[in-house]
């Protein structure tokens, strides 16, 4: 099976099918051939992120579908197989299990609005969640976890910033003009609220919150400034997009906001966050999780997790060892 998979793969002869078809056939045959190329460096939330588009009869299978693949990185199995528990029990166990092994809370990325208790991963919606975000706030820093009773845990954690104004999100299904009409209008208000930096810092804060981790492969600064200033004075339509130099800009920054929004924070710092999150949610950097957490209150000092943010001034254990000083920049040696 795992050598006729590679060899399909490898195959540059389509088979005749209709292009829906094969569209999807060329996914699932590149999904399945990431998972059995997985190497010992691959993490087992990123095994789960290759099955996201992949299609599941039962739902407990998302776990019990890809324990073999996850097999070599542990000497016992996550969870025994049990088709008389719900999904849910299932995840829950599976990830409660994952942290006790690698006190990894790496899991929680995958919690946008779960049904409750919200810290357990529904995969039965991951296919239709949002384009995953990347960050290195904690880089593998060991997490905490205790189970607590009402099938609540307590993690630790830093806070990071208050969410001072939300704005709608992104509907998963846009056109390029009501994308483009969106960013526009979310610009507009931001800039309208942050009277204490300049226009220049605002647009530059606003650019790297859409596109976060691509600045350095992608279009430059000036560019991009450019094409948001453009698209403020005028709303071409999907034809003039699609053939238009920032057609690709417009795809990068869909991937990424599709289903989330831009929010305003407490200090002035744009983020990319949940479409759900609302004035008032918290975000904070957990050891353990490398992606910043949307947190909202609920009663005393519980917390239900909303989903996952990226905010550019926690992006690098800055949030663990604080900020570096003004001109200094990180360098990293291999393996480090």
């Amino acid at each position: 099976m795992k050598n006729a998979t590679i060899c399909l793969a490898q195959k540059r002869i389509r088979p005749k099918l209709d292009d829906e078809c094969l569209e999807r056939y060329e996914k699932d045959l590149e999904n399945l051939s990431s998972l059995i190329r997985a190497n010992a460096v691959m993490s087992n939330e990123d095994v789960i992120e290759l099955t996201r588009d992949s299609l599941c009869m039962d739902d407990r299978d998302r776990v019990y579908g890809i324990l073999g693949i996850l097999a070599k990185y542990s000497d016992e199995p996550l969870v025994s197989i049990d088709y008389s528990l719900k999904p849910k029990e299932i995840y829950k166990d599976f990830f409660i299990n994952y942290f006790r092994l690698y006190r990894d809370l790496s899991f929680l990325k995958f919690c946008e609005m779960a049904s409750r208790p919200s810290w357990v991963p529904d995969l039965q919606s991951l296919r239709d969640s949002s384009y995953p975000l990347e960050s290195r706030s904690t880089r593998s820093t060991p997490g905490t976890l205790r189970v607590l009773e009402g099938d609540k845990i307590s993690i630790s954690g830093v806070h990071c910033g208050t969410i001072q104004i939300s704005f709608s999100s992104v509907p998963f299904s846009s056109s390029a003009t009501t994308i483009k009409e969106s960013i526009t209008t979310m610009l507009a208000e931001i800039l309208g609220n942050i009277s204490s930096q300049s226009e220049e810092a605002v647009y530059e804060k606003f650019i790297r919150a859409l596109l976060p981790y691509e600045l350095s492969i992608t279009t430059s600064m000036t560019e991009l400034k450019t094409f948001l200033k453009s698209w403020q004075e005028d709303v071409p339509s999907n034809e003039q997009i699609v053939s238009s130099p920032e057609g690709q800009v417009l795809n990068r920054i869909y991937r990424n906001i599709r289903g989330r929004s831009c929010h305003l924070t407490d200090d002035g710092s744009i983020i990319l966050g949940p479409g759900t999150a609302c004035n008032g949610d918290h975000i904070y950097v957990i050891p353990g999780c490398d992606i910043p957490l949307v947190l909202r209150r609920t009663d005393g000092i519980a917390y239900r997790i909303i989903g996952t943010c990226y905010h550019s001034e926690y992006v690098n254990r800055e949030a663990l060892l604080g900020k570096l000083p003004m001109g200094w920049e990180p360098s990293y040696e291999q393996g480090v």
